[in-house]
């Protein structure tokens, strides 16, 4: 009888022990497992809530090395409302590239099916071998800090110029990186005082044009 209450407490102890496991496994991953298993989209500055302004101007850049644009993208160079622009470039190592500029206006409203729409042509455009740059300008300063905490961006570099302010981040949410320094970065807020209201751009992963 003792023989067989103590094979029962000991299997009693090895369930506990593996709950205890679990969890504590759970606790770990999770914080990463809830980016795998239902990626988080990221709210752009309309969204966000942390500007007044109702508009604003979303640039698209797609860049491919080589001379033209793959067939399969084509047909998202159609969309509403965009203006698109091809142009051919030689890259610092003397190769060539095509990109396309795309540029609209999008209210408020808008900006969450843009938002979408985008995520899904980058994934489509990296499948392709090529990037898909954005960046979205508002009017008015943005309080980045505030912002890439409410994304949950973790800040890789800082940069403070006259009155310009940037911060280049990482956000583990499985999109386009790329190589700044000895850092990994995809998303970058910019904001700049002094004219007026001032001016705030968020360019995903980098700004590639001028602001």
């Amino acid at each position: 009888m003792r023989c067989l209450k103590f094979q029962v407490f000991t299997t009693q102890r090895k369930k506990m022990a593996l709950v205890l496991v679990l969890a504590f496994t759970l606790s770990l991953i999770w914080p990463l497992a809830k980016y795998i298993l239902t990626p988080a989209r990221l709210p752009w500055l309309l969204e966000s809530g942390l500007v007044e302004e109702t508009q604003a101007e979303v640039r698209l850049i797609l860049w491919f090395d080589g001379d033209e644009i793959p067939r399969a993208l084509r047909r998202e160079l159609t969309q509403e409302k965009w203006e698109w622009h091809t142009s051919a470039k030689e890259t610092a190592g003397g190769m060539q590239a095509v990109t396309v500029l795309g540029r609209r206006l999008v209210t408020r409203d808008e900006e969450t099916e843009i938002n979408k729409w985008y995520a899904g042509f980058a994934a489509q455009v990296e499948r392709n071998g090529g990037t898909l740059y954005l960046d979205e300008r508002v009017a008015g300063a943005v309080d980045i800090a505030a912002y890439l905490a409410q994304v949950e961006a973790q800040p890789r570099q800082w940069m403070a110029a006259d009155q310009t302010h940037s911060i280049a981040a990482y956000r583990p949410d499985g999109s386009k990186t790329v190589q700044a320094g000895p850092d990994r970065i995809n998303v970058q807020v910019l904001t700049r005082s002094g004219t007026g209201t001032g001016k705030s751009v968020l360019a995903l992963p980098t700004l590639l044009e001028d602001f």
